[in-house]
C-alpha cells in the first residue's frame, strides 16, 4: 500500500513526489552540462592554452585588468574606494572608464585564492556566464512557462552566441549577463503573495540594477531604455493597463522599494561618475555615426561564423572590417524572431488570464525590440536614433550604439523559444506525426546552435 503526503495541491504518493524530485535533478543535471559545454567551447582559447590566453587586446584587456586589480586591493583594505591604479598622480580617476566592479567580486575570491591577475579574470567571466545562464533558464522556465530544456538551449545561445564571441573583446559586454536576474527579481516580486515578499524581491532588483550601472553603464542604460519602450506599449494598450491593474497592489510595492533601493545604491555611481560628469560633455553625434550600423549589419555575424561569414561576407566587406558592427542576428534566428513576432500578433487561441499576460509581455518585448532596432538605422539621411541621442538623459554617453544588440538579442531568443515551446505544445494533438515533429526540431535546434558558432576568437 502506498504511503501518501498532503500538501496544498491535494494528496500526492511519496513515489510521484520521489519521481517529481527525481526529475528536477536530471533536468538541472542536464542544464548545467549544457552550460558546461558551452563554456568549455567559448573559452577554449584559455583552457587549450594552458590558462594563458585571455580575451582583448593589449589595450582594453589589461585596463579592465587594471581595474580588477584595483577592487582586489579596495575588498583587502589596501585601497580606496575611487582611487584607481592609473593617470598617476591624478586622484579620482576610476570614472574614466567602466568600473567593472562586479565583475570584481569573483576576481577578488580567485585573487584571494592565490590565481594570477589574467586566469582571475577568465574564471571571473566564467562565473558570470554560468550566473548567466541561470538566470535566462529560470526566467523563461518560470515566467514564460516555457519547457526546461528549450529554455536551457535558448540560454546557452544568448550567453555564449555569435555576437557575445565577437564582443567579448570588450569584456564589459558581459555585463549582459546579470540582466536576466534584474527582471526574474523583479518578476518574482510582482507575483509575491504577500507586499513584503514583494518589496523584498524588488529591493534586491533595485540594488542589482544600481550595481549595473556602476558595472558597466552602457549596457545598464540600453537595458532600462527597452524597458521604458515595453512599459509604454502596455500603459498605451488596453492589454497592458489590464495587466498592470491584476496587480496593482505588488506594483506599487515594487516600484516603491525597487525605487528607494535604486536610488541608495545608485549613490557609489554617482561619487565616481558625477564629478567625471561635470568636467566633460558627452559624445558628439558624429562619433555615434562614426560607429552606426548599416540594413545589412542585421546580418553582420562576422566573416568567421562557421555557417554564414564566407555566404554573408561577400555582400559587405567593408562593414565585417569594422568590429563595432559584427553583432547581427544569424539568419536563421533572425526569421525565426520575425515570425514568432508575427505570431504573437496573430494569435487568437490565447488559453488562459497567465498565458494572455504572456503574450501580452513578449509583444511589448517585440514592439521596443522593432522600435529601437529600426531607430539605429539610417532613413535617406535621418537616423531616429538622433531624437533619442537628444532627449532621453545618458544617451549622450552612448557612442558604439549597435552594441544595444548585446541586450536586444536576448529578448528575440526569448520569443523564438516561447512560440517554438508552443509549437511543441501543439504537435501533441498529433500523436501519429509526434515523432517527425521531434526530429525536425532536433535538426532545427543543432542548426541554431551551429550558426551561432565563431571559428576565431576575440
Amino acid at each position: 500500500m502506498s504511503s501518501t503526503i498532503v500538501s496544498r495541491k491535494g494528496t500526492t504518493s511519496l513515489d510521484e513526489g520521489y519521481l517529481v524530485q527525481s526529475a528536477t535533478r536530471q533536468a538541472v543535471g542536464i542544464s548545467v552540462a549544457i552550460w558546461a559545454l558551452g563554456a568549455l567551447f567559448f573559452f577554449r582559447a584559455f583552457w587549450l592554452s594552458g590558462f594563458d590566453l585571455v580575451f582583448g587586446d593589449n589595450g582594453d584587456a589589461q585596463l579592465l585588468i587594471a581595474v580588477l586589480e584595483h577592487w582586489h586591493r579596495f575588498f583587502s583594505g589596501t585601497s580606496g574606494f575611487n582611487e584607481a591604479l592609473f593617470f598617476h598622480p591624478e586622484p579620482s580617476v576610476l570614472g574614466y572608464t567602466d568600473t567593472y566592479f562586479l565583475f570584481g567580486l569573483p576576481y577578488t575570491a580567485f585573487r584571494w585564492m592565490s590565481v594570477d591577475p589574467y586566469a582571475s579574470y577568465i574564471l571571473s567571466l566564467l562565473v558570470l556566464s554560468g550566473f548567466g545562464f541561470a538566470g535566462y533558464q529560470l526566467l523563461l522556465f518560470r515566467h514564460l512557462g516555457v519547457r526546461w530544456w528549450i529554455a536551457a538551449l535558448a540560454a546557452l545561445i544568448a550567453v555564449f552566441g555569435n555576437a557575445v564571441q565577437l564582443r567579448i573583446l570588450h569584456g564589459q559586454t558581459f555585463t549582459f549577463t546579470l540582466l536576466p536576474w534584474v527582471l526574474l527579481l523583479t518578476l518574482e516580486g510582482l507575483r509575491a503573495r504577500r507586499q513584503a515578499y514583494a518589496a523584498a524581491w524588488a529591493a534586491a532588483a533595485g540594488i542589482l540594477l544600481a550595481l549595473v550601472f556602476l558595472t558597466a553603464f552602457v549596457t545598464a542604460w540600453f537595458f532600462v531604455l527597452v524597458l521604458l519602450f515595453m512599459t509604454a506599449f502596455l500603459a498605451l494598450t488596453r492589454a497592458g493597463r489590464e495587466l498592470m491593474l491584476r496587480s496593482t497592489g505588488n506594483v506599487v510595492a515594487v516600484l516603491r522599494a525597487g525605487g528607494v533601493s535604486f536610488a541608495i545604491g545608485m549613490m557609489p555611481f554617482l561619487a565616481i561618475y558625477g564629478p567625471v560628469i561635470a568636467q566633460q560633455r558627452g559624445r558628439t553625434f558624429d562619433e555615434v555615426l562614426h560607429y552606426a550600423p548599416v540594413w545589412s549589419d542585421f546580418l553582420n555575424v562576422g566573416a568567421n561564423n562557421l555557417v554564414w561569414g564566407r555566404i554573408l561576407g561577400a555582400f559587405e566587406k567593408s562593414s565585417y572590417l569594422q568590429i563595432e558592427v559584427c553583432m547581427g542576428y544569424a539568419p536563421a534566428l533572425l526569421l525565426l524572431s520575425l515570425l514568432a513576432i508575427g505570431w504573437l500578433f496573430v494569435s487568437r487561441d490565447i488559453g488562459d488570464d497567465r498565458m494572455r499576460d504572456r503574450l501580452t509581455v513578449l509583444k511589448a518585448a517585440a514592439i521596443s525590440l522593432i522600435v529601437i532596432s529600426m531607430a539605429l538605422m539610417d532613413f535617406g539621411g535621418f537616423r531616429p536614433w538622433y531624437l533619442i541621442w537628444k532627449l532621453i538623459p545618458g544617451a549622450e554617453a552612448v557612442r558604439t550604439i549597435f552594441r544595444y544588440q548585446i541586450v536586444l538579442m536576448p529578448f528575440a531568443i526569448a520569443i523564438v523559444a516561447f512560440a517554438i515551446d508552443r509549437c511543441v505544445t501543439a504537435s501533441r494533438a498529433f500523436a501519429g506525426r509526434r515523432s517527425i515533429a521531434g526530429a525536425a526540431l532536433a535538426v532545427l535546434g543543432i542548426f541554431l546552435i551551429a550558426e551561432q558558432i565563431t571559428v576565431a576568437t576575440a
